[in-house]
Protein backbone atom coordinates (compact mmCIF):
# COMPACT_ATOMS: atom_id res chain seq x y z
CA UNK A 1 0.00 0.00 0.00
CA UNK A 2 1.42 3.36 -0.80
CA UNK A 3 2.00 5.76 2.05
CA UNK A 4 2.56 9.75 1.30
CA UNK A 5 4.94 11.39 2.44
CA UNK A 6 5.10 12.36 6.26
CA UNK A 7 4.27 16.54 5.59
CA UNK A 8 1.94 15.57 3.01
CA UNK A 9 -0.99 17.87 3.29
CA UNK A 10 -3.93 16.24 2.31
CA UNK A 11 -6.49 19.03 3.21
CA UNK A 12 -3.84 21.55 1.29
CA UNK A 13 -3.87 19.48 -1.64
CA UNK A 14 -7.37 19.97 -2.04
CA UNK A 15 -7.88 23.26 -1.81
CA UNK A 16 -5.23 23.77 -3.69
CA UNK A 17 -7.27 22.02 -6.44
CA UNK A 18 -10.51 23.12 -5.60
CA UNK A 19 -9.00 26.51 -6.62
CA UNK A 20 -6.91 25.68 -9.50
CA UNK A 21 -9.10 23.06 -11.07
CA UNK A 22 -12.52 23.06 -9.69
CA UNK A 23 -14.42 21.52 -12.25
CA UNK A 24 -11.88 18.36 -12.00
CA UNK A 25 -13.11 15.42 -10.87
CA UNK A 26 -11.84 14.67 -6.94
CA UNK A 27 -13.76 11.56 -6.40
CA UNK A 28 -15.55 8.95 -7.60
CA UNK A 29 -17.58 6.72 -5.48
CA UNK A 30 -20.53 3.80 -6.17
CA UNK A 31 -20.13 5.21 -10.06
CA UNK A 32 -21.30 9.00 -8.68
CA UNK A 33 -18.32 11.36 -8.99
CA UNK A 34 -17.58 14.54 -7.19
CA UNK A 35 -15.39 17.64 -8.02
CA UNK A 36 -13.01 19.80 -6.19
CA UNK A 37 -15.20 22.33 -6.29
CA UNK A 38 -18.15 20.32 -5.01
CA UNK A 39 -16.19 18.81 -2.32
CA UNK A 40 -15.10 22.15 -1.16
CA UNK A 41 -18.67 23.64 -0.80
CA UNK A 42 -19.60 20.39 1.11
CA UNK A 43 -16.42 20.63 3.49
CA UNK A 44 -17.35 24.42 3.77
CA UNK A 45 -21.17 23.34 4.37
CA UNK A 46 -20.20 20.59 7.20
CA UNK A 47 -18.07 23.44 8.82
CA UNK A 48 -20.80 25.92 9.03
CA UNK A 49 -22.88 22.80 10.44
CA UNK A 50 -20.81 22.08 12.80
CA UNK A 51 -20.01 25.72 14.08
CA UNK A 52 -23.96 26.18 14.73
CA UNK A 53 -24.04 22.66 17.23
CA UNK A 54 -20.80 23.98 18.75
CA UNK A 55 -23.02 27.55 19.10
CA UNK A 56 -25.72 25.81 20.54
CA UNK A 57 -23.76 23.28 23.30
CA UNK A 58 -20.53 25.35 24.13
CA UNK A 59 -20.47 28.75 25.98
CA UNK A 60 -19.16 31.56 23.28
CA UNK A 61 -15.90 31.75 25.22
CA UNK A 62 -15.03 28.52 24.73
CA UNK A 63 -15.84 28.16 20.81
CA UNK A 64 -13.38 27.36 18.26
CA UNK A 65 -11.25 30.21 16.53
CA UNK A 66 -10.89 27.67 13.64
CA UNK A 67 -11.40 24.21 11.97
CA UNK A 68 -8.24 22.30 10.76
CA UNK A 69 -8.94 19.09 8.62
CA UNK A 70 -6.81 16.49 9.74
CA UNK A 71 -5.75 12.91 8.15
CA UNK A 72 -4.90 11.14 10.64
CA UNK A 73 -3.27 12.01 14.32
CA UNK A 74 -0.07 11.36 15.20
CA UNK A 75 0.13 8.61 17.47
CA UNK A 76 3.18 6.78 19.73
CA UNK A 77 3.23 3.32 19.65
CA UNK A 78 0.84 2.62 22.17
CA UNK A 79 -1.92 4.42 19.98
CA UNK A 80 -2.02 7.58 22.61
CA UNK A 81 -1.94 10.75 20.85
CA UNK A 82 1.39 12.78 20.55
CA UNK A 83 -0.42 16.13 21.63
CA UNK A 84 3.13 18.08 21.48
CA UNK A 85 3.51 17.01 17.85
CA UNK A 86 -0.39 18.25 17.12
CA UNK A 87 0.28 21.68 18.30
CA UNK A 88 3.44 21.81 16.51
CA UNK A 89 2.08 21.28 13.69
CA UNK A 90 -0.75 24.12 14.17
CA UNK A 91 1.28 26.82 15.37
Amino acid sequence: MHRPEPNFNVAAQVKKQAEQNPSNTATIFEGKTTTYGEFASRVRAQARLLRVFAEKKLARYKLPIRLRMAGELPRNPARRVLKFQLRESLA
